[in-house]
């Protein structure tokens, strides 16, 4: 760059001291010529070229603020009633059905229950359990469920009959658990023990 300066300025004195000669006129033509030449040229973009490789993940970040803690949930309540005292059972329909456990006072509200029924029999008779209420003249809750008591084939002396069924409760009271025979001629079986528990539920479905 300095040799370019240095040649500029001794070409540039060569036209002063020659003037409008030819050989003046050539002088300065090529002092142009040389200028023209050492401007830089005007830089174009070109093509973008392709994607590069994808970079290495960062560092992660701080943890963030720890939110505030939330409300609990509303866990269900839970009620259960058992009886452990043996009751025989006389009655021969739904109707006039034996009375083997009764729950203490529910408040308002949907359940579900699970009750069961443990049964002892030697006379050959279906025994068929049913919940009913609330209280003990409240509708029956549930479908009934059988078990054939006894000692002949296909039956037990000594089984569990199981109660599953829901209920809504628009007013405190209590749900009862009754059983009743097919055949009043029979010796009559008992109910050695029987349980029930009730769950709150938030909603119930279903016929």
């Amino acid at each position: 760059m300095q040799r370019l300066a240095v040649a500029l300025s001794a070409a540039a004195l060569v036209v002063a001291l020659l003037g409008a000669t030819p050989l003046g006129n050539a002088a300065e033509k090529t002092v142009k010529h040389v200028v023209r030449a050492a401007k830089p040229e005007k830089k174009t973009r070109g093509p973008r070229g392709p994607r590069g490789p994808r970079g290495p993940r960062g560092f992660q970040g701080p943890p963030g603020v720890k939110g505030d803690k939330g409300d609990a949930g509303a866990l269900p309540n839970a009620f259960e009633a058992r009886n452990t005292n043996a009751v025989e059972i006389s009655g021969t329909t739904a109707e006039t059905a034996t009375t083997v456990l009764a729950s203490g006072t529910l408040p308002p509200g949907k359940y579900a229950f699970n009750a069961q029924v443990s049964l002892h029999g030697l006379g050959e008779v279906l025994v068929s359990c049913q919940a009913q209420g609330p209280g003990s003249a409240g509708p029956r809750i549930g479908a009934p469920a059988p078990l054939h008591v006894g000692t002949s084939a296909g039956a037990v002396r000594d089984g569990t009959l199981p109660l599953a069924f829901a209920a809504t409760f628009d007013a405190p009271g209590s749900v009862y658990v009754r059983c009743w025979i097919d055949d009043p001629s029979a010796q009559h079986p008992t109910a050695t023990s029987s349980d029930i528990v009730a769950l709150t539920v938030g909603s119930l479905s279903g016929p």
